[in-house]
């Protein structure tokens, strides 16, 4: 008697990624097509989904002038090199700012399982419930003060237990 294999999770990613870096690439073609010629052109061109691949596959033959890779109907509404490669410029410059902002954010670690944060210094956001103004302010009763940070003084939010380690009598 034979047992199946377990299904690989591997293959499943790899499989994955390979479709998502497809997915991407011909986005970024018709982005670049699109933005080409609507800003330096005559209009965004219309290109079907059955088009698209036909226009990826051309292309690299096509450097020296990348709207001769496009359908004849596009041609004409496309920008002359200059304005596909300045085009170009844009659309990654636009693709980079939003990876630098969803990487700075850290949307992508929360939403891809990333790593737990370890210690670091509390931020201003982080001491904002500890923050009082005044020494006899009215939230302030039965809160132990902390200390003082940027001459405002943090207390403790109420009810919570606070143990001190240091050397005797400092």
């Amino acid at each position: 008697m034979s047992r199946a294999k377990p299904p690989s999770s591997f293959s499943d990613a790899v499989f994955l990624g390979l479709i998502g870096a497809l997915a991407a690439l011909g986005a970024l073609v018709w982005a670049w097509g699109g933005v080409a010629g609507a800003v330096f052109g005559h209009g965004w061109p219309r290109l079907g989904a059955g088009q698209l691949p036909m226009v990826i596959f051309r292309l690299p033959a096509r450097l020296a002038d990348p709207a001769q890779a496009w359908p004849r109907g596009a041609r004409r509404l496309l920008p002359s090199p200059v304005g596909a490669y300045a085009a170009l410029a844009l659309v990654a410059g636009i693709v980079w700012a939003a990876i630098l902002a969803t990487a700075r954010s850290g949307v992508a670690t929360r939403l891809l399982g990333g790593p737990p944060r370890g210690a670091r210094w509390a931020a201003n956001g982080d001491l904002r419930r500890l923050r009082s103004a005044r020494p006899r302010s009215h939230g302030a009763a039965g809160r132990l003060t902390l200390g003082r940070y940027r001459g405002r003084l943090l207390r403790a939010e109420e009810r919570h237990a606070l143990v001190a380690f240091g050397p005797p009598q400092s």
